[in-house]
């Protein structure tokens, strides 16, 4: 008598026991900085976006990552001072009870980026980027990590155990339901 919507870890499919595992940072393929996409592992996530040549004037950048809800993009050109190229959409999920996105693709930069991209939200699996040659003059051009990923179970508050629970964030409620969050290793025995 649980539904697990949105899942980033391992499941037992028994409905008595349900078991994480560790938190992931991504869906989809990572950026590389070549002309060919990387390629995602079929059920989890996009392509990332073609990349630029690396001998273009030694400006090659990386395409976006791919994410829970489409391909990475390729950078907007491949000259000196280019802007990033996005990352791939995410999968907004409403679990919660509110709207949240999960698992978006991590931006390509280019060498000499003339920007940097914002770091993904905290606990959504959203993919980090690289830093540029700038990085070593100016903190604002390092890599930005991934973010860690969560699973989320949705449950029946009248079918509701609390002390099955492991590993979790103290449960929420949303309307006759109860919400565990787990942003590591845990467990849920019904």
């Amino acid at each position: 008598n649980c539904r697990n919507d949105f899942s980033a870890g391992a499941f037992d499919d028994a409905p008595s026991v349900f078991t994480t595992a560790s938190a992931v940072t991504s869906a989809g393929a990572s950026p590389k900085a070549s002309t060919s996409p990387g390629l995602a592992t079929t059920g989890q996530g996009y392509n990332g976006g073609n990349g630029c040549p690396a001998g273009n004037g030694g400006y090659g950048g990386g395409g976006g990552g791919g994410g829970a809800g489409s391909a990475g993009s390729a950078p907007p050109s491949c000259g000196a001072y280019s802007s990033f190229a996005s990352g791939g959409n995410g999968l907004a999920v409403s679990i919660t009870g509110s709207s949240i996105t999960y698992a978006k693709g991590g931006p390509g930069v280019n060498q000499i980026s003339p920007s940097m991209p914002a770091a993904p939200t905290a606990n959504t699996g959203g993919g980090g980027n690289g830093g540029t040659e700038y990085s070593h003059v100016d903190a604002a051009y390092m890599p930005k990590p991934g973010a860690e990923g969560v699973v989320v179970l949705r449950v029946p508050t009248a079918n509701f155990n609390s002390t099955g629970v492991v590993g979790a964030e103290t449960p929420t409620t949303s309307g006759t339901d109860t919400i565990i969050k787990w942003y590591g290793d845990g467990s849920y025995t019904a």
